[in-house]
């Protein structure tokens, strides 16, 4: 999170696509698993849909990033959100020795398993027949490993039908194929569009989060090209402009950044709903299509890079 603690109304800015499909398709007294929680965003998210008779169940690997969890649940008083320091895999008790990209130790993924390791491995179907806890919404962002998880949670997917949330590598489409074979219809969380495989992901992107329920999804947006209302003061580009209630989909592209930090923020009411930090070229293969509920004023400033009128 930005901040250690925020009041319980208050909005978290990170992955606005995955934060409004967690408040589209989670309700009150629900039930929801956090898989990779990291430091705690989507589960502060659901934390607050759910309300005090829901339960948020947090699978993070990394003991590390789960001391920075804990403290984060701790400090916004998360009561409803149980973290398990455990990697969410195929198979029960084995062992996962995880690894980290060079100089980002914090995104760790899993290297092996085996009888060995750093973390003890859960399945989804066991810790359901063993808690008798059953979700109705999965978020599910494992570094790679998210068709491992599903493959564990084979019986309750059959049974319950849970709607997911899932990080999608594109090129890699294990995931993607297990779930639509499964009968689901998935959708991009930034475009809301029907995402059947990579091939439909936006050209030059990594990774797309993908929206993946049992009964097809009518993905309301309205696009609104920031390029149509730039203007340049003091060292940052912005727009800004007056809409109607609805979801919006702001849609910024840069012009010729390959490298170099840029830093966006989109801001509704003047309340900061959206903020994005990313290498250039991240940011326009990634995180161009920003998604929001709004009515009345809208601004968008970006920092760092030139926006393509």
């Amino acid at each position: 999170m930005g901040a250690k603690s925020a009041s319980w109304w208050q909005a978290i800015p990170a992955e606005p696509g995955v934060a409004l499909a967690i408040r589209d398709h989670l309700r009150p007294n629900d039930v929801a698993f956090d898989v990779g929680a990291y430091v705690g965003d989507m589960s502060h998210i659901m934390s607050r849909v759910v309300g005090p008779r829901g339960l948020v169940v947090a699978f993070e690997a990394n003991r590390g990033v789960l001391e920075r969890l804990t403290d984060n649940l701790t400090s916004n008083h998360l009561v409803n959100v149980w973290p398990i320091h455990k990697a969410v895999h195929a198979h029960s008790r084995a062992f996962a020795t995880m690894r980290a990209p060079p100089g980002y130790e914090i995104a760790t993924s899993i290297a092996t398993i085996g009888v060995s390791g750093d973390v003890e491995t859960i399945a989804l179907d066991d810790f359901v027949s063993d808690s008798g806890i059953v979700p109705s919404l999965v978020k599910l962002d494992i570094e790679g490993a998210e068709v491992h998880a599903l493959l564990g949670f084979e019986r309750t997917i059959a049974a319950t039908r849970p709607t997911f949330v899932i990080e999608h590598n594109v090129g890699n489409d294990d995931a993607l194929r297990f779930l639509r074979d499964a009968g689901y219809h998935t959708y991009c969380c930034a475009q809301h569009e029907e995402i059947r495989s990579s091939a439909d992901c936006f050209p030059g992107s990594t990774v797309r989060n993908i929206l993946c329920v049992a009964e097809p999804a009518r993905m309301s947006k309205v696009l609104v090209h920031t390029a149509d209302h730039l203007k340049i003061a003091d060292g940052f580009t912005f727009a800004d402009f007056s809409v109607a209630p609805g979801r919006y989909i702001l849609n910024a592209e840069l012009a010729s950044v390959e490298s170099g930090e840029v830093h966006c923020e989109v801001y509704v009411n003047r309340a900061l709903a959206s903020v994005y930090y990313a290498d250039g070229s991240v940011f326009s293969a990634n995180c161009r299509d920003v998604p929001f509920d709004a009515s009345g004023t809208v601004e968008y400033r970006l920092y760092g890079g030139a926006l393509r009128s």
